[in-house]
């Protein structure tokens, strides 16, 4: 019994579906934000005498429109715009990287995923108390204990690089300021990119152990597996069931089209196949009943019961219940046979009427 609690089984791909729904899948922070902070360098580093530009007549237009006009509400505003645009286009680029890079991290680590379970308002999470057992968990004081080594990790990243700058950040003062800009933007670069190396280490580590966490979390026992297992295939008892009710639907239905059919073929006792053919109808004589054994004779009685000639032709009634479905027309090469039976019959049934008239 311990073992059936125990959770030991890896999550059935129900399961999983089930809590990917939920809003609950393995995810790295770590990955998105090396992958915003290395596409806002790129950015820089692709577009910066372009921003750089921008920036500059960004504060140089206002400066010389101020000079020219009057300051009034009328040039206020006017004026409000242009810096606004000139702002947007300055941080556009930017913007639309940053985006498409957060986009596509999350998208690359869990897929295309809205969960709508997870945007639903619980209770529980809006609950004081849980809130401060999830503060002081182990959980948050580990993540404490990650955010104050990644601090020290990205503060000594910045070091090293400054440390070899002293002199030269020093000696800026008498630089020009757009070579001061392009300079800052060059140390900045340089830094950011030891970074982004770092956080794309930590997202590698970090989501391998999202990985396994999601794993241990969503374990099953071995009870769990059975039952969904019973759930997905259904209950086999109830599968026969269903089975058994579909088999006794399709020989009562096959049974009534015996006493419509023009003749009835036996093994003698072995098989029994029902024909009939429906001139200016069916292109050739279909099946409508057959059987074997019991289900042979319960053929050969309701045949009998309804008038139905039954004549007994041992090769063709085992070729004709191997070879055809019910409802399906004969071969072809069968043609001749049926044709000369189905004339028999009929010029039995003349006689008959003849004699009865």
């Amino acid at each position: 019994m311990a073992e059936e609690s125990e959770k030991t089984e890896p999550a059935t791909p129900r399961k999983r579906q089930r809590v990917r729904e939920e809003g609950n899948v393995a995810t790295s922070r770590e990955i998105p934000n090396a992958a915003i902070l290395g596409t806002a360098l790129l950015v820089f580093v692709m577009a910066g005498g372009w921003m750089w530009g921008h920036l500059v007549d960004m504060f140089l237009s206002p400066i010389q429109m101020i000079g020219r006009y009057e300051v009034t509400m009328e040039t206020i505003r006017p004026l409000t715009g242009m810096v606004a645009g000139k702002m947007l286009l300055f941080l556009l680029p930017v913007v639309i990287g940053v985006l498409v890079a957060g986009v596509g991290a999350n998208v690359g680590q869990v897929g295309f995923l809205f969960a709508r379970e997870a945007m639903v308002p619980k209770p529980n999470r809006l609950n004081p108390v849980s809130g401060l057992k999830n503060m002081f968990s182990i959980k948050s004081v580990f993540e404490a204990i990650k955010n104050t080594f990644k601090i020290i990790l990205f503060s000594y990243v910045a070091w090293t690089v400054i440390d070899d700058e002293v002199e030269t950040l020093i000696s800026l003062e008498l630089s020009e300021y757009h070579a001061v800009f392009f300079y800052m933007l060059s140390l900045i670069s340089r830094i950011t990119f030891r970074s982004v190396l770092v956080m794309i280490v930590l997202g590698i580590i970090d989501y391998a152990y999202q990985r396994y966490e999601w794993e241990r979390k969503n374990r099953m026992t071995k009870q769990e597996v059975k039952d969904e297992f019973k759930q997905m295939e259904g209950d086999p008892k109830v599968k026969a069931r269903v089975r058994s009710i579909q088999r006794e639907i399709a020989m009562r239905r096959m049974m009534a089209e015996v006493p419509k059919a023009d003749v009835v073929i036996t093994n003698p006792t072995e098989y029994a196949v029902a024909l009939k053919y429906e001139s200016g109808q069916d292109f050739a004589p279909r099946v409508v009943a057959k059987g074997q054994g019991h289900v042979a004779m319960k053929i050969r009685k309701a045949a009998a019961k309804a008038g139905v000639p039954i004549l007994e032709r041992k090769a063709l009634a085992r070729e004709l219940y191997r070879m055809v479905k019910i409802g399906r027309e004969i071969p072809g090469r069968l043609y001749q046979a049926v044709a000369e039976i189905l004339a028999y019959v009929y010029s039995l049934k003349e006689k008959r009427s003849t004699a009865n008239g």
